[in-house]
């Protein structure tokens, strides 16, 4: 309530930047009319093995288009966007807002073919 908000959520990746660092097991926490909930949220087991891709905007917009396919910066969208499914409200729990999630991330690469 200090920032006149109903509900607030925080997303922090590995360095503090707003993404899920998909890693390793997290807790996200959310305030939401005063009250704070805590969700634990599983590291997914994917091959990590591509971790390090360049990070240039033609090779992400090539994983963005389904034209390279990257199964860790995958997980990394799928994630992300899971958690601001669960923070928005539009999933109860951390599986609903994963399968949501990971339904949003097949449509939007049907519909840009």
């Amino acid at each position: 309530t200090l920032l006149n908000q109903p509900s607030l959520g925080v997303i922090k990746g590995g360095g503090g930047e707003a993404e899920r660092n998909i890693l390793k097991s997290i807790k996200l926490f959310k305030i939401n009319q005063g009250r704070e909930q805590v969700t634990s949220w599983p590291a997914p087991k994917i091959n990590t093995q591509n971790r390090d891709y360049p990070v240039s905007v033609d090779y992400l917009k090539d994983i963005w288009q389904g034209k390279i396919q990257n199964e860790y910066a995958t997980a990394m969208i799928v994630g992300t966007t899971a958690q601001a499914i669960y923070l928005a409200g539009r999933a109860e729990t951390v599986g609903q807002a994963e399968k949501l999630s990971n339904e949003y991330w097949k449509k939007h690469l049907e519909q840009g073919k």
